[in-house]
């Protein structure tokens, strides 16, 4: 009798109408003028939530209400097809059993530019940082989604977490407004809380108010963890253009500095050498270090430096290792000293200066073994980081380096650089 009737709205929660119900209100679906249909808690599964889709597009319908039901990966990936001919808007899937497939295929609804979907809960399924990552590079396809749900996915961690806001929320073009994470909310192992504080901090950063990545969001949308998002964090710049993978290995090599002339700069290496890491990479980066080197990610401040010998820091591996570490939001203090960097693992650490999830203001790389090339690919970057304080005492600068560091000195935030023992000599001093 849905046919012929004026009605809009039929919230049917918790009638137990199953799979037989829903194929029936399917049929009715399209010779409807229903636009909201709520059907949370029926024991619906694939099979009704696949004679559902399947009607999507020929209906009315803009808020479908499908939580707390049995719909698992066939279900999701069919109304992910549904959805991108309709005129849904909304879409509740919270507390079924969709897992990494369901979610990356129900996704493939947001490449589409003609869909309508705008709100998607996705809550307390079976997704983790596999579904996420996927759910992530269909969402940077500038899609019209403005609210995502996905709390309660408890094995959606630091992976996850970065590949969507490095691929969403960091976008310019994006329209999201509310990204809900909750992992690990019960667990109370040292993994599980530092999952929780890191993703905290990188989804905060997006929606805290004011100005961000260069569009105006609303004030304090996002939640972490079911707790009110703290205080807003410093706007973001725009975003950096991609930065192309280094090589293996960067030569380097310091001018001879003669005596009342300036090291030209064209002797240094190409900009900051880089090495491109994906978003699930960085997170992996990140947990790595903190294993090796005995760190907590939550912290504010980390050392590293009392290594044995043949464990100090040297190679480009250990710098992208140190480079995720940089990226951390929370870091504002990090001292490498007493270690073996070079100029082309100093110039992989530096890259991650520019880049706004870095927070740095004191760096220390005091007694390792780069030059002036090394000096040169963190004094580009000064104007576009945060350091207050900089110490390099104890490496090999000569005139040359202290002549390239000043040259940006001006324009920078630094308020205290330690040059210690650096052989800059009359000509250094004199720049």
């Amino acid at each position: 009798y849905l046919q012929g009737s004026k009605l809009q709205s039929v919230a049917l929660k918790g009638c137990e109408i199953g799979n037989e119900g829903a194929r029936h209100l399917a049929k009715s679906l399209a010779k409807s003028v229903l636009t909201e249909l709520n059907v949370n808690s029926n024991n619906i599964g694939n099979e009704g939530a696949i004679c559902i889709a399947d009607v999507l597009p020929g209906s009315k319908l803009k808020m479908l209400n499908l939580g707390r039901n049995e719909i698992g990966d066939d279900g999701a990936a069919r109304l992910g097809l549904g959805l991108q001919g309709s005129n849904v808007a909304k879409i509740n899937l919270f507390g079924n059993k969709i897992g990494d497939v369901g979610a990356v295929a129900f996704a493939k609804c947001f490449d589409n530019k003609s869909s309508q979907v705008k709100d998607v809960n996705l809550g307390r399924n079976e997704i983790s940082d596999i579904g996420a990552i996927g759910l992530a590079d269909h969402l940077s396809n500038d899609s019209s989604l403005t609210i995502l749900k996905l709390d309660g996915n408890k094995k959606i961690g630091v992976p996850g977490a970065i590949s969507l806001y490095d691929k969403v929320v960091h976008r310019k073009t994006t329209l999201l407004t509310s990204l809900k994470l909750d992992p690990n909310k019960e667990s109370d192992s040292e993994q599980g809380r530092e999952q929780k504080d890191l993703l905290g901090a990188f989804v905060s950063m997006k929606f805290k108010n004011n100005e961000m990545c260069g569009k105006q969001v609303a004030a304090s949308p996002a939640v972490v963890a079911g707790e009110a998002a703290p205080e807003a964090a410093p706007a973001l710049v725009p975003a950096p253009a991609p930065v192309a993978q280094a090589e293996a290995h960067v030569t380097v090599q310091d001018e001879a500095v003669v005596a009342g002339e300036a090291a030209p700069e064209a002797a240094a290496p190409p900009d900051a050498p880089t090495q491109a890491i994906s978003a699930e990479g960085q997170g992996a980066h990140a947990m790595e270090a903190a294993k090796r080197w005995d760190l907590d990610l939550t912290s504010t401040t980390m050392e590293i430096t009392q290594l044995e010998d043949d464990k100090k820091l040297s190679s480009a591996d250990d710098a992208l290792l140190v480079k995720a570490l940089v990226c951390l939001p929370n870091l504002t203090s990090l001292d490498l000293s007493e270690n073996k960097l070079d100029d082309a693992a100093v110039g992989i650490i530096a890259s991650a200066l520019e880049l706004p999830t870095c927070r740095l203001t004191t760096l220390k790389l005091e007694n390792n073994n780069f030059r002036n090339s090394g000096v040169l690919s963190i004094a580009k970057l000064l104007s576009k980081s945060k350091l207050t304080t900089l110490h390099l005492g104890g490496n090999r600068l000569q005139a040359s380096g202290a002549i390239n560091l000043s040259k940006y000195l001006q324009g920078s935030k630094l308020q205290s650089v330690a040059l210690k023992g650096c052989e800059i000599g009359n000509e250094g001093a004199r720049h």
